[in-house]
C-alpha cells in the first residue's frame, strides 16, 4: 500500500544523502585553505604598507650603498618597487574576492552537513515505523553470508591501523586521550586495591564513612573507564584522520555511538566485582554481584559487536544492499537484551 511506497521511497532518499564523512573532511581542507589565505593577505598587506612610500622605500634599500651607486640605481627601485605596490594591490583584491568565495562555500558546506544530518536523523526516526523493505524471506537468509562479507571485507579493514595512526599524529586532543588511557591501565591494579580497601571499613560503626562509599563509585568509575575510552579514542582517531574515507568514516560513526553504551555496561560490571561498591558498601548477597558481572561481561561480548554491525549496516546502505544483515544483527541484539533483563529479573 501506500506506507510501503512512501518507505522505499524514503529509504531511497536516505540512500543518496551525502555522505557525512566526505563532508566533514571537505569542509576540514575549505577551513585550513581559509585560515592559509588569510595569513597570505596578512602578509600582502604588510608588504603593502612597506610601499606606501616609494622614496622611503627605496632610501631603506640603498643606505648601505654609496651616493654615486645608489643614485644609478635610485630610478631603477623605484620603477621596481612601483610595479611591486601595483602587483600586490592586485593580489590583495583577488586574495579577498577568492577568500568571500571560500566562506560562501565553507558555509554552504555547513549548511548541507546539518541538513543532511538532521534529514537522516529524522528519517531515522520516521523509517522505524514504516515498511522500508519487503517482508523477510528465503532470500533474506541467503544474502546475510554475502553482505556479512561486505562488511567484513579485509579491503576496508587494511586501511584502518594506518588511518588511526594518522588521526593519532594529527590531533593533540587525541595524544591526550591516549596518555589517559595508558595512565588508567597502569593504574587499574592500583585502583583495584583501593577499591577494596574502601569496603573493610564499611560497616564498623568506629571507621565507616559515606565517603568511603563515594570514593568507592570514583574508583568503580575509573576502573569502568579505560576500554570505553579506547573507543572513544579510535573513532576520534579515524574522524581526524586527514585522508578520511567512507568506511573509515562509518567506522568512526560506529565507535563513537558505541562508546556510551560500552561504558554503561562497563560500569555496571565494574559495580559487580568481588568486593567492590555491589557487596561491601550496597550490601547485596554474594550471589547476587557474582551472577550480574557473569551476565554484564555476556551481554558485552554479545550485544557491542550486534551494535556495531547495525550501524556499519546503516551507513554503509548508501553504497549496498545489506538489509538483510541489518536485520539480522537487530533481532540478535533485541534477543540478547531480552535475555539478559529476563536474566535479571529471576
Amino acid at each position: 500500500g501506500l506506507s510501503n511506497v512512501l518507505g522505499e521511497v524514503l529509504g531511497s532518499q536516505r540512500q543518496q544523502l551525502p555522505d557525512r564523512g566526505e563532508q566533514r573532511r571537505r569542509l576540514r581542507e575549505l577551513e585550513g585553505e581559509q585560515a592559509s589565505m588569510t595569513l597570505e593577505l596578512i602578509q600582502q598587506s604588510t608588504d603593502l604598507k612597506r610601499l606606501a612610500n616609494l622614496e622611503e622605500h627605496v632610501a631603506g634599500l640603498t643606505q648601505d650603498l654609496d651616493r654615486e651607486t645608489a643614485a644609478l640605481v635610485r630610478d631603477d627601485l623605484v620603477d621596481l618597487a612601483r610595479a611591486r605596490r601595483d602587483l600586490l594591490d592586485k593580489s590583495i583584491g583577488l586574495h579577498k574576492s577568492y577568500l568571500r568565495s571560500l566562506n560562501e562555500l565553507a558555509a554552504s558546506y555547513r549548511r548541507l552537513l546539518d541538513s543532511s544530518v538532521a534529514y537522516n536523523d529524522f528519517l531515522a526516526k520516521n523509517l522505524l515505523w514504516i515498511r522500508s523493505a519487503p517482508p523477510p524471506g528465503l532470500e533474506t537468509l541467503t544474502n546475510i553470508p554475502d553482505q556479512l562479507a561486505h562488511i567484513l571485507s579485509v579491503s576496508h579493514w587494511r586501511q584502518i591501523p594506518g588511518a588511526v595512526v594518522a588521526g593519532v599524529l594529527a590531533s593533540t586532543w587525541v595524544k591526550l586521550l591516549l596518555v589517559v588511557f595508558l595512565l588508567l591501565m597502569w593504574k587499574m591494579s592500583f585502583m583495584r586495591k583501593q577499591l577494596l580497601a574502601t569496603g573493610e571499613r564499611v560497616g564498623k560503626v568506629a571507621l565507616d564513612k559515606f565517603s568511603y562509599t563515594l570514593q568507592a563509585l570514583g574508583l568503580t568509575f575509573l576502573m569502568a573507564l579505560p576500554w570505553p575510552l579506547l573507543t572513544l579514542i579510535l573513532g576520534l582517531a579515524l574522524e581526524l584522520d586527514p585522508g578520511i574515507t567512507g568506511f573509515s568514516a562509518q567506522l568512526a560513526d560506529g565507535l563513537m555511538t558505541l562508546t556510551p553504551t560500552f561504558f554503561y555496561i562497563q560500569f555496571f560490571s565494574a559495580l559487580c566485582l568481588p568486593g567492590g561498591v555491589a557487596t561491601k558498601h550496597f550490601r547485596w548477597p554474594d550471589s547476587l554481584p557474582r551472577a550480574l558481572y557473569v551476565y554484564f561481561f555476556r551481554l558485552k561480548i554479545a550485544l557491542l559487536p550486534a551494535i556495531l554491525i547495525i550501524i556499519l549496516a546503516i551507513d554503509q546502505s548508501q553504497t549496498a544492499q545489506l538489509d538483510s544483515v541489518e536485520r539480522l544483527a537487530l533481532v540478535f541484539a533485541l534477543l540478547v537484551t531480552a535475555l539478559f533483563f529476563y536474566r535479571v529479573s529471576h
